[in-house]
């Protein structure tokens, strides 16, 4: 539309999770004290958002699971490294974990949201690229203010989960 195109016919196509392997579990991990987050990225361009990942460990509470590779040169504070897993591990680690964290800087459309939706997970996401596209509506754009953003994902979590199983057929 921004450029005067206007189709007559036109859809999102997204890409579509496996649902024998990435599906949410009957009941949501409970949410004690530990936020439990997972992160994937089989990249390690720096514009993956590892230093937020990194950020986002150190606060009290919280613990993030990396699933990937994670670049020497950027230190992982408590980022807890699983290295590189196959799709039913990582849907597996998924179902274990309370939400997903995508730092990506202008990701077009992420198969890691998709599993992680596809299973349940509210997103905290890097709101540039397709990230809200994916996960504007099932989750929260992350801010300069970490800590806010954790607490807002804590308060609106069983909400926003019981909307990601609502519209489950999406992805």
């Amino acid at each position: 539309e921004q450029y005067g195109i206007h189709p007559l016919r036109s859809r999102v196509i997204y890409n579509g999770a496996d649902p024998s392997l990435f599906y949410p579990t009957e009941d949501p991990l409970p949410m004690d004290s530990i936020l439990r987050l997972v992160a994937v990225s089989w990249s390690m361009n720096i514009h993956k958002g590892f230093a937020k990942l990194a950020e986002i460990s150190q606060i009290p509470g919280v613990e993030i699971r990396f699933i990937g590779r994670w670049p020497p040169s950027i230190d992982t504070a408590k980022v807890i490294l699983l290295g590189t897993k196959t799709s039913p591990q990582i849907a597996e680690i998924l179902r274990q974990s309370h939400a997903m964290v995508h730092a990506a800087e202008n990701d077009p459309c992420s198969n890691a949201i998709i599993e992680a939706l596809a299973c349940g997970l509210p997103v905290l996401f890097k709101d540039t690229g397709g990230n809200r596209e994916l996960a504007g509506d099932y989750g929260i754009a992350l801010t300069n203010n970490a800590k806010t953003d954790i607490e807002q994902l804590r308060c609106s979590y069983k909400e926003l989960r019981e909307k990601i199983l609502e519209h489950r057929s999406r992805f």
